[in-house]
């Protein structure tokens, strides 16, 4: 098929069509070897819903935003028409655009959050999303001054380019179009998460100014706040489902406004209490009221309050504006939240392994070295085994000569044991190839490893996507370490509300850590109205099972008479286990015990031997009370 491109002077030059670059409903994206640094868009059928009326408007009244310069390159701003493209008899059948680098660039949706940032390789620093959101604004500003307004705005239509962090905008046929005689050709679409109230009562094609004014404030709140929504956030009825964001919208559910509300509380990763009071009035407009910012006022309000932005002296990733660093608070609690789930080294070779965390060092004796050398020469035994089917195979196993449904049974079980093995030897690319035999074969604990060698970027590239779908292919066979782990994911991008789902699946597989982090979120409130009698419970259940930071967590709970009775004796019988199994804070806590003859009689001996040895591991607070009691 022949096309042409036609400028504004009406001169019509053909053109060819190259390489397809992508497309969507309304049609493909392709290059030109005739039109170098252009695309060219064509309408699916030839035909498209937007009319070539509307196409003339935005080559006539185009805002001003020519590309932008750095260092010699372009980056252009807009994927806007600069001629129709027609076919052989006459007809529109799309338009020429500036090519914007799609490979150069990310969505912005991929500077939100912390983990999306992190697997985009994105600058962590707070100042930069500050920045971002100014340029936005300014970029709205001239959108706006020349008539238009964008109506679908969403992050996934806004790119973000890599070496300059400039914006550039996609899909602009998509736009509500003011001509140069004041029609207005509207908008096609809208996206969730991103609709005004209003707007849910009238079509895309109705809306207006006003609607991209509410979009644009969500935009600036999550680019200012942890990427959190403002309609996000815990409800206060657990009970209780608020539904998605869109009715979240409907209902009025802001709490992060000067009131608190009755129905939901403010997320525990939130830093809006440490913006501006200014920034949080304009939000209070954008979000509780129709008289909205305008991009101008955000453009000027934080064009100024940049001029305020410090770094953090704790961290250069840290800023904030004249109150405290909000990251350094909430880093602080999510310490302390990580502390009392155990989440360390230990936690790792338990998911892994699929067994309890090992105990810390003991003091050696003779009993203890003649197990752990009998032990040592059995695993020698077994490597040297091992070793010798693999290079030798058996008929049983590698000549394949099982059949029909005992093969079937057998085999992916083989490959997870020849991944684990490979992986012992840290040979991460075989374990990684086997345990993805066996995973294609359904084997539900090889999804799981698999799984994690995707996260820890073992034997490959690290994948986000690809693990989360095979943790959720294994958590669906009801493995509770997938179930867990997707509750870590979840816990670790500060969506306690998924977080909590997942760890309650576990839980009813009685998983001690999902129950342990269970525990903490009811007793730090997160993702849930505080609740230390319910946290007791979940602790009380994960200790039983030898969970030894739930059987300190509990004690903890005992000893200061949280969510029940205070208990001494209880708290120091749970203390000992936890440090029994190598847990120092536990240790720290019997020495002190005993020192002070709590809940038991006084043991000054013992008390000075459980504190040597946490302080022999590094236990700050054993070593201090080592010195002010036995110097």
């Amino acid at each position: 098929m022949s096309y042409f491109i036609v400028s504004t002077n009406g001169v019509r030059v053909p053109v060819q069509l190259g390489q397809r670059i992508g497309g969507g409903a309304s049609g493909e994206v392709f290059r030109s070897p005739d039109l170098p640094s252009y695309l060219l868009k064509v309408y699916k059928g030839g035909d498209s819903s937007v009319s070539r009326e509307k196409i003339e408007a935005m080559l006539a009244a185009s805002p001003d935003l020519p590309p932008l310069r750095d260092k010699g390159a372009e980056y252009p701003q807009l994927a806007w028409p600069e001629a129709i493209l027609e076919n052989a008899r006459g007809e529109m059948v799309g338009f020429m655009m500036p090519e914007i680098d799609l490979h150069g660039s990310v969505p912005l949706t991929d500077m939100l959050q912390k983990k999306s940032r992190q697997y985009a390789k994105l600058p962590e620093a707070y100042k930069i999303r500050a920045i971002i959101a100014k340029n936005l604004a300014s970029l709205f500003v001239k959108i706006h001054h020349a008539g238009h307004s964008m109506i679908d705005i969403k992050p996934e239509n806004i790119r973000l380019y890599r070496s300059t962090m400039y914006l550039a905008i996609l899909d602009c046929d998509g736009f509500a179009i003011r001509g140069i005689d004041g029609t207005i050709h509207p908008a096609q679409h809208i996206s969730n998460d991103y609709i005004a109230p209003e707007s849910f009562l009238k079509s895309p094609s109705e809306c207006g100014r006003d609607h991209d004014l509410f979009a644009l404030a969500v935009l600036f709140f999550q680019l200012l706040n942890n990427g959190i929504h403002p309609f996000q956030g815990i409800p206060r009825d657990p009970a209780r489902s608020l539904g998605t964001i869109d009715e979240r919208v409907k209902q009025n559910i802001y709490c992060y406004g000067y009131r608190s509300h009755p129905l939901q509380m403010p997320s525990p990763q939130s830093i809006h209490a440490y913006l501006e009071d200014e920034t949080l009035a304009l939000f209070e407009r954008a979000f509780t009221t129709k008289v909205r910012p305008s991009a101008a006022e955000w453009d000027e309000h934080l064009g100024r309050v940049l001029g305020k932005l410090r770094f953090c002296k704790v961290s250069r990733e840290h800023a904030h504006f004249s109150k405290r660093c909000g990251f350094c608070q909430i880093e602080k609690r999510n310490r302390k939240a990580a502390k009392r789930r155990g989440v360390g080294p230990f936690t790792r070779v338990r998911q892994l392994l699929g067994k309890r965390p090992l105990p810390t060092r003991r003091r050696f004796s003779l009993r203890r070295i003649t197990r752990l050398s009998v032990g040592v020469l059995l695993l020698l035994l077994v490597v040297r085994l091992s070793l010798s089917a693999i290079s030798s195979p058996s008929p049983h196993l590698s000549s394949m000569k099982l059949k029909g449904k005992e093969r079937a049974l057998h085999f992916p079980q083989e490959l997870l044991e020849r991944g684990r093995g490979a992986y012992k030897e840290r040979r991460y690319g075989d374990a990684r190839e086997l345990y993805r035999g066996a995973a294609d074969l359904g084997l539900g604990q090889a999804q799981y490893n698999l799984a994690l060698m995707y996260l820890e970027g073992k034997g490959g590239p690290k994948d986000l996507r690809g693990a989360r779908e095979l943790l959720r292919k294994a958590a669906a066979q009801g493995l509770a370490l997938a179930q867990n782990k997707l509750g870590d994911l979840y816990w670790e991008e500060s969506n306690f509300v998924k977080a909590k789902e997942w760890y309650e699946r576990a839980a009813l597989l009685d998983d001690p850590f999902a129950l342990n982090s269970l525990g903490v979120m009811h007793d730090e409130g997160l993702g849930i109205i505080p609740d230390p009698v319910r946290a007791r419970e979940y602790f009380t259940r994960a200790s039983k099972k030898g969970h030894h930071q739930a059987q300190f967590n509990l004690a903890e709970m005992y000893y200061r008479g949280r969510g029940g009775a205070q208990d001494l004796r209880r708290a120091r019988e749970l203390y000992l286990k936890a440090a029994a199994q190598g847990h120092l804070s536990a240790q720290n806590m019997v020495g002190l015990m005993y020192y002070l003859g709590e809940g038991g009689e006084t043991e000054i001996k013992l008390a000075r031997s459980w504190w040597e040895r946490a302080a022999s591991e590094g236990n700050k607070d054993a070593r201090e009370n080592l010195e002010r009691h036995f110097s």
